[in-house]
């Protein structure tokens, strides 16, 4: 090792002795206060936001659901009145015009 003077970066750090560059000073509190507070106010619309949709989105599953119940229950209803004509129709005609009830003809 040569006794000149050790040489330093433009930065200041000194590549021998590991001394890191100074940080950047950090920013004041009080000035990440304002952001701070935008930030959580826009956190707050968007979950008003969030709350109004789930709300109609509630809604319209409730709407949904009903509609479905009362189509089945209308589904139902017609099936037992179909039921009820079938029961109510003649045994013999089928056999009289000689129908079968398979749809096949006999000869």
């Amino acid at each position: 090792p040569s006794g000149g003077p050790r040489r330093r970066r433009k930065d200041g750090c000194d590549p021998y002795n590991g001394r890191l560059p100074p940080l950047p000073p950090n920013p004041a509190p009080m000035s990440r206060l304002p952001e701070l507070a935008e930030r959580i106010e826009r956190l707050l619309l968007r979950h008003e936001e969030q709350k109004r949709t789930n709300q109609l989105l509630e809604q319209q599953l409730r709407n949904v659901t009903d509609e479905r119940d009362n189509l089945r229950s209308r589904l139902a209803a017609a099936r037992a009145r179909i039921d009820a004509l079938i029961d109510r129709l003649p045994v013999g005609d089928a056999e009289r015009t000689g129908a079968d009830t398979t749809g096949s003809t006999q000869p």
